[in-house]
C-alpha cells in the first residue's frame, strides 16, 4: 500500500536527495528489492510477536510510522488537508481501506504460515484491476478475468478446505487456518481499494501525507477495537518490545524505498521485484519458525506469482508499445 509516482527517471540517471549523486542503472529495481527483505521482515517480527493481540500489534506499527512521518511533514511544511473535496473522500477512503487492510494481514500472519498469509495477500493486483474498472473505468478484459481464476486457485490451494481436499491436506486447527485465510484475503481486497485511492490522488498528495492518514485511521480503528474487546495490555518486558520497534523500523524502510523505486523506474519491473516478498516469507517461515511449507502451499504460491508477474508483463508491454 505504498504510494508513489510511477514516472522513470531513468537508466543510468542521476539520482539526488539520498544525500549524494550517483549514476546506477538498476539502482530502481535494487530499491524495489531491499523493500521487498524490509517488508517480509516486518511480516517475520509480526509473526515473532507472541503476547500482543494482532490489533495491538497493528496499534504500534502504525505509531511508529506517525513518529517517523510527522517530522519531515512539519520541516517541511506539508498540507495534510486537501483543497479540493473529491481529494479529501479518496485521502480518507485511503487511510480507512489501508488501516483495515493492515489489521487484516496481520491477524492473517498470526493465525497462518507466514508463506501461507504472504502469497494470499498478494493476490491484491487481481482486486486492484477490478476496482481500477469499477472506480476509474479503466479496461478489464479476458486476461484480467483468467488471471483471477487463477489467483483464485492458488488462494484455494493454500486454505486447503476439507469439503474439497479431505484428509489429503488436513491441518492442525482447520477453523483457525481457514479464519486465517480469509483475513489474508480480505487484506488484500482492502490493500487493492486503499491502491486505488492512492491512484486517484495521483501526484497531488505527498508520500508522508499518505503514511499519516494509514496511521492516524490504523491507531483510531485498532484501539477503538482492543477497548470493545478488552484485549488492550501495557507492552511486555522482553522480547516482544524489541520486535515491535523491528517492525516499525522495516515498515517505515520498506515504505521508503519501495517510494522510491517507483520514482527510479516503471511500475512493471518494480511490481515482478516485488513477487520475491512471497520466497522470502517461505524462506523466513522455515529459518526463523522451523515450519516447512505444505506441497499445496508452494502450488498455490506458484499460481498467485504468475498471476503477479503476468499482469506486470502485459503492463510493461503495454507501456513499452505506446514509445
Amino acid at each position: 500500500m505504498v504510494p508513489g509516482s510511477e514516472d522513470r527517471v531513468g537508466q543510468g540517471a542521476e539520482v539526488r536527495g539520498w544525500g549524494c549523486s550517483c549514476s546506477f542503472p538498476g539502482l530502481g529495481l535494487v530499491c524495489a528489492l531491499v523493500s521487498t527483505v524490509f517488508f517480509s521482515l516486518s511480516s517475520l517480527f509480526v509473526k515473532l510477536v507472541s503476547d500482543l493481540h494482532p490489533l495491538e500489534i497493528t496499534f504500534f506499527r502504525c505509531a511508529a510510522q506517525l513518529v517517523c512521518a510527522l517530522p519531515p511533514i512539519i520541516y517541511k511544511k506539508l498540507p495534510l488537508v486537501p483543497k479540493d473535496t473529491p481529494s479529501r473522500l479518496f485521502l480518507l477512503g485511503r487511510g480507512m481501506f489501508g488501516a483495515v487492510a493492515l489489521c487484516m494481514q496481520f491477524y492473517a500472519f498470526h493465525h497462518i504460515p507466514l508463506g501461507d498469509a504472504t502469497t494470499v495477500i498478494f493476490s491484491s493486483p487481481i482486486f486492484i484491476a477490478f476496482f481500477a474498472w469499477l472506480i476509474l473505468k479503466e479496461s478489464y478484459g479476458w486476461f484480467n478475468f483468467v488471471v483471477t481464476l487463477t489467483t483464485l486457485t492458488g488462494v484455494v490451494l493454500i486454505s486447503k478446505p476439507s469439503f474439497i481436499f479431505g484428509s489429503v491436506a488436513a491441518v492442525p486447527n482447520p477453523s483457525e487456518h481457514l479464519l486465517g485465510t480469509l483475513s489474508a484475503f480480505g487484506g488484500a481486497v482492502f490493500s487493492a481499494l486503499a491502491l486505488v485511492m492512492i491512484r486517484k490522488l495521483g501526484k497531488t498528495v505527498h508520500f508522508f501525507v499518505h503514511i499519516t492518514y494509514l496511521s492516524v485511521f490504523g491507531m483510531i480503528l485498532t484501539l477503538g477495537l482492543l477497548i470493545a474487546l478488552g484485549e488492550f495490555k501495557m507492552l511486555p518486558c522482553g522480547s516482544d518490545r524489541y520486535y515491535l520497534i523491528a517492525l516499525g523500523l522495516c515498515g517505515v524502510g520498506g515504505q521508503t524505498f519501495l517510494t522510491k523505486a517507483f520514482q527510479l523506474e516503471k511500475a512493471a519491473p518494480v511490481a515482478i521485484v516485488r513477487t520475491m516478498d512471497i520466497v522470502f516469507a517461505f524462506t523466513w517461515q522455515f529459518l526463523f519458525l522451523g515450519e516447512l511449507p505444505a506441497l499445496l502451499s508452494v502450488g498455490g504460491a506458484v499460481f498467485v506469482m504468475s498471476s503477479a508477474i503476468a499482469i506486470a508483463v502485459k503492463k510493461w508491454l503495454m507501456e513499452r508499445q505506446k514509445q
